[in-house]
């Protein structure tokens, strides 16, 4: 077993990482999240915003002159709805494309995580990061195996979970 200590928002692997080590949160709190890409969305409400738009010019063509009858002061007013309406859209526009993190799960002290990647070689589901200062212990699966070959009664048995283990998972 390795151990490693960990500040807040440290990274302990990324997802679609094949990592064979198996992590024990020794004390502290460990987040496991996955990235969500806003584009989608954001393209849904860019049609939306769209489509009222053109709305509402369908409607002012029949004010031609409504424009010419506001008055500049009110334009710039802070209190006008429209405005700040128009400024809430251009902030939204700066974050269009920023992901949203998911969290799946926060593992607490005395629990253990990355079983997929220790047990059955598969790429990380998720990403796996510190939320706060954690004392984290690890260990990969060869070391695992080569102790284990100390106990040939015990290694068998991990050999035998490991094949019903894999035939379940291709099923």
């Amino acid at each position: 077993m390795k151990e490693v200590l960990c500040g807040p928002g440290e990274v302990l692997y990324a997802q679609n990482e094949t990592d064979q080590r198996l992590f024990f949160v020794q004390k502290g709190q460990v987040e496991l999240y996955t990235w969500k890409d806003n584009s989608e969305l954001e393209n849904s409400q860019q049609k939306s915003i769209y489509k009222n738009q053109n709305q509402n010019q369908n409607q002012n063509q029949n004010y031609p002159n409504f424009q010419n009858m506001i008055n500049p002061q009110y334009i710039n007013s802070p209190l006008n709805p429209l405005i700040q309406d128009m400024e809430d859209e251009q902030f939204k526009h700066i974050f269009k494309n920023q992901p949203t993190v998911i969290t799946h799960s926060q593992i607490n002290t005395g629990n253990f995580f990355g079983q997929d990647g220790f047990f059955a070689e598969l790429p990380r589901a998720t990403y796996a990061r510190s939320v706060s200062v954690s004392h984290i212990m690890y260990c990969y699966k060869n070391d695992f195996i080569d102790v284990l070959k100390n106990f040939p009664l015990d290694y068998h048995s991990q050999d035998k979970q490991q094949e019903l283990l894999m035939k379940n998972m291709t099923q």
